[in-house]
């Protein structure tokens, strides 16, 4: 198919010459007015668009062009396409093309050319031969149409991809080294992440499911409770032992779940994220040590009772100034000191087993007990250590049982004696404050730094486990807060690294004794 010369200095950019065929058999005034819409549409294109005649000159360029090379328009019409593209651009790559078409050539290509003001700009050009009525090509249509914007759009999907894929491989990895189980459930409670640890404390086997299946399907009742609780309010977390079957010996597993909130930027709850740990081993060695606890203590009890008893008896009839005396006396405190570590362990195992240790109210003399046990520790420590003890007067009496909060006094002086140098002083104040009864022991002692007070309430805990001249299991001021929250009073602490500590604790004033 053939255009007629009618259109010489016009080409529509969507069609090209097909649309000079229209205009074939037009009388001229129909063909004018089909050429002033034609233009109409060339000029509205956001496309380049030039002719370029035989003499190599332009006939016709649109808006788009000219913006593009920043030209006025009767600075390019009748110009030389040479002297308007420079000599080498035109010489290398412009001439060559126009040859072929004008050899009755289209051609189409793609090209990346730097532009001064637009920077790298990705074309893609067509030119189209117009043929005059005798069949010859009277000139040429240049078509370019610039995609830079979608070639831009496409590298940066392209690098988004590439980064979106490398994250993913990270995160792959590191899942894949974690050790623990990870489970990852959206709002609804449907597993969408679920790692291989997991899979396997959970006994799962086979390709992960297609669909995202709900946490029910790991076959824990507890943990999909568990979850749901969480996804239930959003600022909670949640920890639980799960029973579960070894999937390879059928042996009883422990599984120890934690589950917390997930959030996106926008800090909006996107789910939950459960780690599971197989726990069977610790809480075996738990079971052991509790036993072994219990057994150790009550074994001690037996024959720390005779001690006792034949100490006291033999003192009784030693002449009181004689050194047999003083080595009975020795014996029978020792051994008094060993029967209220037993005391304690047992007290330690009851409440770690989950059972509460038996308290029994009665109107307390709190002034009366603390001078007594003040009494008692300077009996003890005659040489080592200052006491000092100032009560607000008179002293209140409450309703407490006096045998638990003396072993809770004994505890906290204890520990003030073994963590104070020689000569220091141990001082305990007493007084209402806010409706209740506070009890303050301050020690001019080693102290603690932050992160072992954080830990000191913790059962078997020692700051300074490497420190031999300090001995004890750790469990004195574990016991002191279970028998002080059993009176409904609240324990702190508070210490600084070589000033000392002070240990305090409350009694609530409401259920004080006539």
């Amino acid at each position: 198919m053939k255009t007629t010369t009618a259109i010489k200095t016009a080409a529509r950019p969507e069609t090209g010459p097909q649309a000079t065929d229209d205009l074939q058999g037009r009388r001229p005034d129909e063909q004018t007015t089909a050429l002033r819409e034609y233009s109409r549409a060339v000029e509205s294109s956001q496309d380049l668009i030039a002719v370029i005649n035989r003499q190599l000159r332009y006939s016709l360029v649109n808006e788009a062009w000219l913006k593009v090379h920043g030209r006025d328009r009767n600075q390019v019409i009748d110009c030389p396409v040479e002297e308007v593209l420079g000599e080498t651009l035109f010489r290398e790559q412009v001439r060559p093309r126009l040859e072929k078409c004008f050899r009755g050539e289209s051609l189409q290509f793609e090209v990346s050319i730097p532009h001064p003001r637009h920077g790298l700009l990705h074309l893609h050009t067509r030119y189209t031969p117009v043929f005059g009525g005798d069949g010859s090509v009277e000139a040429v249509t240049v078509i370019i149409r610039d995609f830079t914007a979608l070639k831009n759009a496409e590298e940066g999907r392209r690098l988004a991809l590439a980064e979106a894929e490398e994250k993913g491989a990270r995160i792959s990895a590191i899942l894949a080294s974690i050790g623990d189980g990870l489970i990852v459930t959206d709002l609804q409670g449907r597993i969408v992440l679920l790692n291989q640890v997991a899979r396997d404390l959970f006994g799962l086997s086979g390709p992960d499911p297609e669909s995202h299946p709900p946490a029910s399907d790991l076959g824990s009742p507890a943990l999909a409770e568990q979850i749901g609780r969480i996804l239930a309010d959003e600022t909670c977390s949640a920890a639980a032992d799960l029973k579960v079957t070894d999937p390879i010996t059928g042996a009883p597993r422990i599984l120890q779940a934690r589950s917390t909130p997930s959030r996106n930027k926008k800090d909006e709850m996107t789910g939950a994220v459960t780690i599971v740990q197989d726990v069977t081993r610790e809480r075996e060695l738990d079971r052991m040590k509790k036993r072994f606890i219990s057994i150790a203590a009550h074994e001690l009890s037996t024959p720390l009772t005779a001690v006792i008893g034949f100490s006291e008896l033999l003192l009784n009839e030693a002449s009181p100034e004689s050194t047999e005396a003083e080595y009975l006396q020795i014996i029978l405190d020792k051994a008094h000191n060993l029967a209220r570590t037993a005391d304690d362990l047992l007290d330690i195992n009851r409440i770690t087993a989950g059972q509460l240790i038996t308290i029994d109210r009665r109107p307390c003399d709190i002034g009366k007990m603390i001078s007594e046990t003040i009494d008692q520790c300077r009996m003890n420590h005659p040489e080592k250590h200052r006491f000092e003890f100032c009560l607000s007067a008179p002293p209140p009496v409450l309703s407490a049982d006096e045998r638990r909060i003396a072993q809770a006094l004994e505890n906290i002086l204890g520990n003030a004696v073994k963590y104070s140098p020689a000569g220091g002083t141990i001082r305990l104040t007493g007084a209402v404050v806010s409706g209740h009864y506070q009890v303050s022991i301050r020690d001019e002692g080693i102290g603690m730094t932050p992160e072992q007070a954080s830990r000191a309430f913790d059962h078997f805990y020692r700051g300074n486990p490497s420190d031999s001249t300090a001995t004890g299991l750790g469990i004195g001021l574990a016991l002191v807060k279970s028998i002080v929250e059993l009176h409904d009073g609240t324990t702190w602490i508070e210490s600084e690294p070589g000033v000392g500590t002070q240990v305090a604790f409350t009694l609530p004033m409401d259920q004080a004794g006539d």
